[in-house]
Order: structure tokens, then C-alpha cells, then sequence
């Protein structure tokens, strides 16, 4: 129905172990302990912690601990980007037509999952992993776009030439 599995989340997982390395790099590698984000211009002053832009502990706010999943020290401005971008990307990506209540159903919960949990999964990890989750999340946008756009551009000329020759 125009959508193949790379359009998915095939490229998602393919990226997994990418992930995987750089969470493993930013938690032993010492060369990117206290490593600021372009040179100390903006509030990510640690690649290997989240970014707070608030820090509860400096305000005498306790830290919200949920289930030793989700750890909350202070207001991380990376996550919320990325829930944005992810939102982005899913009302962009064509879907398929769902032939049941059933696959509807489905369909909704892995948008409404993509954009909630990778978030919130990703909300006390290092800002690095984060940073490069939503740089990589924008050029892939931005590259489906363009790829859309030339697609269009030769289905509308390949249906002019057969309407010139018919």
C-alpha cells in the first residue's frame, strides 16, 4: 500500500546497537565525562549526564524515582524534543490502510508508544544519546521528505508524458 518496512521501524532497530555502544562509551569513557555540547554555548555541560536545564537538587526539590526505570532530578529539555520530533515523524510517515478495528488499534499504540516511551526511556540517560537520537531522528525526516518530494515529482511527469501520448 506505498509503505514498505524501511519506512518503519526496521531502521530503528538497525540503530540499536549504535545506541547500545555509544550509552556503554558515554558511561565508561573518560574523555567525555564533564564533555560540554558545542563548547559550553548552551546548558548541556555533561555528555555523559541527562541535560538538565533545571536541577532539583540545586533548588532542594527531592529527586521522583518510578519503579528504578524512570529517574526525575530535574527538568530535561532533550526528551521533550525528541517526543516532539517523534510526534513529527509518525504524522508524516504514510501508513497503511488498516483492514481491521484490530490493526487500527495497533497502528495507534505503536505511534502513540513511539512517541511517549522512547522519551521517556531515554529521559534520565546520557544527553549524548539523546542528542544523537534527535539529530539522527531530523535527518531522517528531512531525507524521507526529500525522497517523497522526488517520487512526486516523477509520478506527476511520468502521468503528464502518458497524457501527452494517449
Amino acid at each position: 500500500q506505498g509503505a514498505g518496512p524501511f519506512m518503519g521501524c526496521l531502521p530503528m532497530f538497525l540503530q540499536m546497537p549504535i545506541w547500545i555502544a555509544m550509552w556503554q562509551a558515554m558511561q565508561t569513557t573518560f574523555e567525555l565525562r564533564h564533555a560540554p555540547f558545542l563548547y559550553g554555548w548552551t546548558w548541556i555541560d555533561d555528555l555523559s549526564k541527562p541535560d538538565h536545564l533545571i536541577d532539583f537538587a540545586q533548588m532542594g526539590i527531592p529527586t521522583v524515582n518510578i519503579f528504578n526505570i524512570l529517574i526525575i532530578s530535574g527538568i530535561n529539555i532533550l526528551p521533550v524534543l525528541l517526543a516532539i520530533t517523534f510526534y513529527i515523524q509518525t504524522r508524516i510517515t504514510p501508513q497503511p490502510q488498516a483492514a481491521t478495528p484490530e490493526q487500527a488499534q495497533q497502528q495507534k499504540m505503536m505511534k502513540w508508544m513511539m512517541v511517549f516511551m522512547f522519551p521517556l526511556l531515554l529521559y534520565s540517560q546520557p544527553s549524548g544519546l539523546c542528542i544523537y537520537t534527535l539529530t539522527s531522528t531530523i535527518i531522517g525526516i528531512i531525507e524521507s521528505r526529500l525522497i517523497r518530494k522526488k517520487f512526486d515529482r516523477a509520478e506527476a511527469l511520468a502521468a503528464k508524458f502518458q497524457i501527452e501520448e494517449g
